[in-house]
């Protein structure tokens, strides 16, 4: 939890800026994008109590890397196709949208 919180606060998009939610086609997966200045990220809830997966609609980010924030991996570049992911009961994901 320490950590959790930790991740939040390295953050201020989190307290402040804009939200921009996506609807992706699975009505069991929560999906937005909060921007500050020039700073983006993606969170990505599932709501379920099964695994899930989504397509999400990220072409105006295209050619940005999601940092997933709390363990800093990066995942695939984002491009011109749905952006798919598989989540665990409950899961989510704070992704940093950047561009390398």
């Amino acid at each position: 939890m320490r950590s959790l919180i930790s991740v939040r606060r390295s953050t201020g998009v989190f307290g402040r800026g804009s939200i921009e939610f996506l609807y992706p086609a699975n009505h069991r997966i929560l999906a937005y994008v909060r921007r500050l200045g020039s700073e983006a990220v993606l969170v990505v809830n599932n709501l379920s109590s099964t695994a899930q997966a989504v397509e999400l609609d990220l072409r105006r980010y295209k050619g940005n890397i999601p940092i997933e924030m709390s363990g800093k991996n990066m995942f695939p570049r984002v491009g011109d196709l749905p952006y798919l992911l598989t989540m665990g009961p409950y899961q989510f994901y704070w992704f940093r949208l950047r561009r390398i």
